[in-house]
C-alpha cells in the first residue's frame, strides 16, 4: 500500500515537471500540428483554460500565459499612444480581458496556445516573433467585444479630460 502511494506521488511529480517543461510543450504542440487536429498530445484544458489562467499556481505555463497576455495588452495600449489615459484604459481593459479569457473560444485558445509555445521556447528576455505578436493581437481583438473597446476608450477619454481640467485648473463638472 505504501509502495503504491509512493509510486502515485512520483507519477504526480513527474506529470507536474512535464507540464512545466517547455520542450515537452513544444513537442506536444508539434505532434498536434502534424496531425492537423487536436489529438490531445498536450494537456487538454478546453473550456477550462480561463480557470487555469485565473488560478495558475500549480500550472506554470498558464501563469506565464497570463503574464504574457497582460504584458502584451499593456504594450498594445502603450503603442496606441493614449498618454495619460493609458492607466485608465489598462484598468478597464485588464478586467475585461481576464473576464473574456475565462471561457475563450476554441479559436482564441488555439492562438494563445501557439503564442505560449513560442514564448516557452524563447529565453526570458527574448521578444516574441512578429508572427507570434500578430497572432496574439488577433486573439486579444477577438476576445474583447466592441462594447469592451468602447469602455476602454471611454475610460481613457475620461482620464484625459480629468487631466486637462487639473492642468488648466478648470472647474470640475459632476
Amino acid at each position: 500500500m505504501a509502495s503504491q502511494r509512493s509510486d502515485d506521488s512520483r507519477l504526480a511529480l513527474d506529470l507536474m515537471a512535464q507540464l512545466r517543461d517547455p520542450q515537452w510543450a513544444l513537442e506536444a504542440a508539434r505532434i498536434e500540428e502534424e496531425a492537423h487536429c487536436d489529438i490531445s498530445a498536450g494537456p487538454e484544458f478546453g473550456a477550462r483554460l480561463g480557470q487555469f489562467m485565473a488560478d495558475p499556481h500549480s500550472f506554470h505555463q498558464f501563469q506565464r500565459l497570463r503574464d504574457l497576455v497582460l504584458r502584451e495588452f499593456r504594450q498594445l495600449l502603450t503603442d496606441g499612444n493614449l498618454g495619460v489615459g493609458t492607466d485608465a484604459a489598462w484598468s478597464v481593459g485588464q478586467e475585461r480581458l481576464m473576464l473574456r479569457l475565462k471561457q475563450p473560444s476554441p479559436n482564441i485558445q488555439a492562438q494563445l496556445k501557439l503564442v505560449l509555445a513560442e514564448d516557452l521556447a524563447t529565453t526570458e528576455n527574448e521578444p516574441l516573433s512578429a508572427d507570434a505578436l500578430a497572432l496574439f493581437q488577433q486573439a486579444v481583438y477577438a476576445a474583447l467585444t466592441p462594447e469592451d473597446w468602447d469602455d476602454i476608450a471611454a475610460a481613457a477619454a475620461k482620464a484625459v479630460q480629468m487631466h486637462v481640467k487639473r492642468q488648466l485648473k478648470l472647474q470640475q463638472s459632476a
